[in-house]
């Protein structure tokens, strides 16, 4: 059986999880990425490759939605950033371990846990003036943030993060209100666009 084959397999739904776990032992990093991947891929063997020597198999057991928390934990200080932005940017990535990733050196990985449901709104706030422009609009855009986070928000200086805060569906109308005069047209197209803008009349 060539390589294709075992990561087609590998990557099947219909592979039963005790020949993923025989698969997680194949000499061929893709295979093993294929398992690592695979959501029917057991705690135990997913544990096991979170260890492997080459960062993209614990890139997919860092993505992979299925990935316990206690596992996630493993792979928090990885030396790669590839990693540590999977594990920020996994939903099923626990708000502590978020909390940790928040202070990441790389704002790639600052801007996975901005863009987390799973972010909780005191690390949202912390966030709030991150030097990186794409933190700052995935802080805008998370329904986590709070309104006095929005609010603050409304007056950076860059128009994609305020226009990133009039997308926001939990945005509420009078800082909806606030936007109705940007300078930029992008940032006005998107409270136009948001149901909970105020009718002007």
């Amino acid at each position: 059986m060539d390589c294709n084959d075992k990561f087609s397999i590998a990557r099947s739904p219909y592979t039963p999880p005790e020949i993923l776990a025989k698969l997680a032992a194949d000499e061929d990093y893709l295979v093993r990425v294929g398992v690592a991947e695979n959501p029917d891929t057991r705690s135990e063997t997913l544990a096991k490759l979170a260890s492997d020597i080459h960062d993209k198999v614990r890139v997919g057991v860092a993505h992979n939605p299925n990935t316990p928390p206690e596992i996630l934990a493993l792979l928090l200080t990885d030396e790669s950033l590839s990693v540590r932005a999977s594990v920020a940017h996994n939903p099923n990535t626990p708000p502590e371990i978020l909390a940790k990733l928040a202070s990441d050196v790389h704002d790639k990985v600052r801007a996975s846990v901005a863009r987390n449901s799973n972010t909780s709104p005191e690390i949202l706030a912390l966030l709030l003036t991150d030097e990186s422009l794409s933190v700052r609009a995935n802080v805008a855009h998370n329904p986590n943030t709070s309104p006095e986070i929005l609010a603050k928000l409304v007056k950076d200086k860059d128009q994609y993060v305020r226009a990133s805060v009039a997308r926001n569906p939990n945005t509420p109308p009078e800082i909806l209100a606030l936007l109705l005069t940007d300078e930029s047209l992008s940032v006005r197209a998107n409270v136009a666009r948001n149901s909970n803008t105020p009718v002007v009349v």
